[in-house]
């Protein structure tokens, strides 16, 4: 009779637990959903912008003058939105994400200050680089 009374109280007090912590961890991870939904969507501007100021930066490095202030406007926008890399490598416990997102924030900045010195083929190729890093990322997000 003792151990059928033990089992049956150790088994009130698992269930009684789960019920108390289960609807905490269905919140967190709720949470957790919505906060990477809101940075998939925010990196999602960057994979829209960046193919932008590669096409505009192609046609400006090819001798397109008229592109210049509509590529400086666009690199501003990129600017802002590119806030989501440096939250993402500063605060997300994954390493391999956050070092991810350093990469694809060092590689525009780099890219942002080489364009003036680069031929189209070598803008186009490393925009392209970019686009694939940031695919990766949202993948990672995701």
């Amino acid at each position: 009779m003792m151990p059928l009374l033990v089992v049956s109280a150790g088994g009130l007090g698992c269930t009684g637990y789960l019920l108390q912590h289960l609807p905490g961890q269905r919140d967190r991870q709720t949470r957790r959903q919505l906060l990477g939904l809101a940075q998939i969507t925010r990196l999602r501007r960057l994979l829209e912008e960046i193919p932008q100021h590669r096409g505009m930066a192609g046609a400006y490095l090819q001798g397109d003058a008229s592109f210049g202030g509509k590529l400086q406007a666009l690199q501003g926008r990129i600017e802002e939105h590119s806030g989501i890399l440096t939250e993402l490598a500063e605060t997300n416990p994954c390493r391999l994400l956050a070092e991810r997102a350093r990469r694809l924030l060092l590689g525009w900045t780099a890219l942002r200050q080489d364009l003036e010195r680069l031929d189209a083929a070598q803008s186009f190729q490393r925009h392209s680089q970019l686009m694939a890093e940031l695919l990766c990322l949202l993948d990672d997000v995701a």
